[in-house]
C-alpha cells in the first residue's frame, strides 16, 4: 500500500511528513508569542476560530528557532495526538507516494524523531514522526531532545 508524504524544509534540512496528517498548506502566518514556552511550542496562531498551538521542528533538529515576530514561508495545518497543530517551515512541495519498500530504516539522516528514510530530490529525506514530536511536546516530555520523561515513577512493592 503506498503512503503519501509532503516534503518540507527546515532551514537546510527537507523532510517528509506524513500527508494524513496534514489537513491544510497555508501562507507565512503571524502567530502569538507564549511568554515562558518552550522552544518546541513558541506560541499559537488563529486559525478557523481558535488558537492552535504552533510546534516548532526547527527547535529538536538545531536549526534556528521561530523568534517572537518572525514566520516561515508556509504553515502546515495538522492533525495529530488527538490535537490541531500548526507547523511552520520554510518551504512545502506537493504530495509524493512512496511503497513500503521505497522507506528504509534510519541510517543517513541524523535528524531526530526520524522514523524512516525515503529518496526524493536525489537526495535521503528522513520521515519525521510527527505525532510521536506533537504527543512529547503536548505531554512536557521530549525523549529525543535529551528530557527524562515526566510521568512518576512508581517502585513495585
Amino acid at each position: 500500500m503506498m503512503r503519501a508524504f509532503v516534503p518540507a524544509r527546515i532551514a537546510q534540512s527537507w523532510v517528509l511528513l506524513d500527508a494524513e496528517n496534514i489537513r491544510e498548506i497555508l501562507g507565512a502566518e503571524a502567530w502569538l508569542p507564549i511568554p515562558g514556552a518552550r522552544a518546541e511550542m513558541p506560541g499559537v496562531i488563529a486559525w478557523r476560530g481558535r488558537a492552535i498551538p504552533v510546534v516548532d521542528l526547527a527547535a529538536p533538529f538545531g536549526s534556528e528557532r521561530l523568534g517572537p515576530g518572525e514566520q516561515r514561508a508556509r504553515t502546515l495545518i495538522a492533525a495529530v495526538a488527538d490535537s490541531i497543530v500548526a507547523v511552520p517551515v520554510d518551504a512545502a512541495r506537493e504530495v509524493h507516494a512512496f511503497s513500503p519498500s521505497d522507506l528504509k530504516p534510519v541510517s543517513i539522516t541524523p535528524l531526530p524523531y526520524a522514523a524512516a528514510e525515503a529518496e526524493l530530490f536525489e537526495r535521503v529525506l528522513a520521515v519525521i514522526d510527527l505525532p510521536r514530536f506533537v504527543a512529547e511536546i503536548l505531554g512536557g516530555a521530549s525523549p529525543e531532545l535529551g528530557r527524562e520523561a515526566m510521568s512518576p515513577h512508581v517502585s513495585p512493592a
